[in-house]
């Protein structure tokens, strides 16, 4: 088994944005802390505060628990990129949102916290040309 660390700061304010913009209530966004095993006390803390300010005090009060912690701030993150959509909000909001999803995705991948498949086929060509991984045919970078 891997060892558990905290989640690398780009990672932590990619996840803060998608939960501030991809879900349209506080329980929503509690119900899928709770849905990758965060504790009700937990996922519930500062619901009188925004989605973001909530979704950052979950992610404090999960570093204070140390290596559980820091392993369910995984599962967060894994449970998150494995999201295709999201309902509760408005169209415009939506695609913000998908942005937001996007970005997380990306530098979960780039921190090796998600799995390829968890990233998608396109997010994952996306980032290997960024870096100089693939190459065309004649030997070119892509």
């Amino acid at each position: 088994m891997t060892e558990a660390r905290r989640l690398p700061y780009q990672v932590r304010e990619a996840f803060i944005a998608v939960c501030g913009k991809g879900f349209g209530s506080k329980p929503a966004l509690a119900a899928m802390f709770m849905e990758s095993g965060v504790a009700e006390e937990i996922a519930g803390m500062h619901a009188d505060k925004s989605m973001f300010k909530m979704a950052g005090s979950v992610l404090a009060e999960l570093d204070s628990l140390g290596e559980e912690g820091w392993r369910l701030q995984g599962r967060l993150v894994s449970g998150m990129c494995r999201l295709k959509s999201f309902t509760g909000v408005t169209e415009k909001n939506r695609e913000v949102a998908l942005a937001a999803l996007k970005e997380l995705k990306r530098v979960a991948l780039e921190y090796g916290l998600i799995s390829k498949s968890d990233a998608g086929d396109s997010m994952v060509k996306r980032l290997h040309t960024k870096k100089g991984l693939l190459k065309s045919p004649g030997g070119r970078k892509v």
